[in-house]
């Protein structure tokens, strides 16, 4: 099988025409060339600001304060000492001239460094809290454990400084920011997530050329970045999303509400809408730690969280991973305000899994969620057919699953 895999490999990456191998060769004789420079300019400036530290440390600190700090072991200092006597005042001065000084360089030439600090169309603190769920429902639906996540912050975000022609929509966009900080901290604290590094990308903003010579400014939607990392004890637990066996049951974790504002749903309609979804970590733990329990007993045949696009799209890929088929009837699903097919879905609401199940361990399963919202809403078919049935539980939907595997790839050409 190995070799299969290998030559499959290479047949795939294979140059189809003779002349692409030189192309190639050409290719990356002139990258390899870029690298070389660049590395040679990176060492050079490397060695220059070290010896302009060396420069300023002698210049500041001996000749101003009198202060010689000590080298390390091996290395001299590149000017002799002073010999001027110490002057702790001015030791203290020094570094908040230095302040002074390297805020005003960073204002003026570069203001993206100055670090301050989908759903944020209507509201960023929604938007943050989701992505951070999101992040959270990633982790234990391959087997991580809740209490053991951390968490990277990025923030996206465009130019808040306000400008009545330029920027008029600064102060909004700072409102945002400071909507999306107050989320940040929220869930991390509710989920007990530390925040192991973070990093700002400030002024992500363009200008772009128009057809008659006219230049339009382009923002970038208010946008937080969040990686979570989880430990695994045992790797060979770990849970995989493709359904598995014919037969198995399928179940849904979490509640479904009317929370399509700002959804993919919407979005392909061109509508933005209200009801953003939103997390509720109290209720949602609850559930979460029903689950780990379960993935620890081996009872989930696959978990998959319900993420962009909504179930109906989870559900689908779920099939197409396990080139299984799936019947589902939406009239069982727990749901709270939703009276249409679309709604259910296609909402986005937060802390919902897709979990198969083999019937003989359905009893187990089901014990440890009494008093959750989890429902049984079909099972996995021999027959690749995605089949679903709406609220009134008439049929809604019947196609195979090939497919959808088709169209679900078609966007992507020859890369898949």
């Amino acid at each position: 099988m190995g070799a299969d895999l290998g030559a499959s490999f290479l047949k795939r990456f294979q140059p189809k025409d003779p002349g692409e191998i030189s192309s190639r060769l050409s290719h990356a004789g002139k990258w390899s060339l870029y690298f070389l420079i660049i590395g040679i300019i990176a060492g050079l400036g490397s060695i220059v600001f070290h010896y302009l530290c060396l420069l300023g440390m002698h210049w500041f600190m001996d000749f101003m304060a009198g202060y010689v700090p000590p080298s390390p072991a091996g290395e001299h200092h590149l000017w002799p000492p002073t010999g001027r006597p110490f002057n702790r005042y001015m030791l203290l001065i020094l570094p908040a001239l230095g302040g002074i000084v390297s805020g005003w360089i960073v204002y003026t030439f570069a203001p993206e460094a100055e670090g301050h600090g989908t759903d944020s169309a209507i509201d960023a603190y929604h938007m943050t809290a989701c992505t951070i769920d999101e992040a959270v429902r990633r982790l234990l639906a391959v087997g991580a454990r809740l209490d053991h996540i951390g968490g990277v912050d990025n923030f996206c975000w465009p130019n808040i400084q306000y400008d009545p022609a330029t920027n008029p929509g600064g102060r909004f966009k700072a409102a945002q920011l400071v909507r999306a900080c107050r989320a940040l901290k929220d869930m991390c604290l509710d989920y007990e997530i530390p925040l192991l590094s973070g990093k700002d990308s400030m002024y992500v903003d363009g200008h772009l050329p128009g057809r008659y010579g006219e230049v339009h400014k382009v923002s970038a939607l208010e946008t937080l970045q969040f990686t979570a990392i989880g430990v695994i004890e045992d790797v060979v637990a770990c849970v995989t999303m493709d359904s598995k066996v014919p037969g198995d049951l399928v179940y849904v974790l979490g509640v479904t509400r009317n929370e399509l504002g700002a959804s993919e749903y919407y979005q392909h309609l061109g509508y933005t809408g209200l009801n953003v979804p939103q997390v509720r970590p109290q209720a949602f733990k609850k559930v979460y730690l029903a689950l780990e329990r379960a993935i620890a007993d081996g009872l989930p045949a696959s978990v998959h969280g319900v993420y962009r696009g909504g179930l109906g799209i989870h559900l689908a890929l779920v099939a197409m991973a396990g080139n299984h088929g799936l019947q589902v009837d939406l009239a069982r699903l727990p749901q709270e305000g939703v009276d249409r097919s679309d709604t259910a879905l296609f909402s986005e609401s937060a802390g919902r899994f897709i979990v198969t199940v083999d019937p003989h361990r359905q009893g187990a399963f089901e014990t440890l969620f009494e008093g959750l919202p989890c429902a049984c809403v079909g099972r996995i078919t021999e027959e690749p057919v995605f089949s679903l049935s709406g609220l009134n539980s008439r049929g809604l939907a019947s196609m195979g699953v090939p497919e959808l595997k088709a169209a679900w790839k078609q966007p992507f050409g020859d890369l898949i």
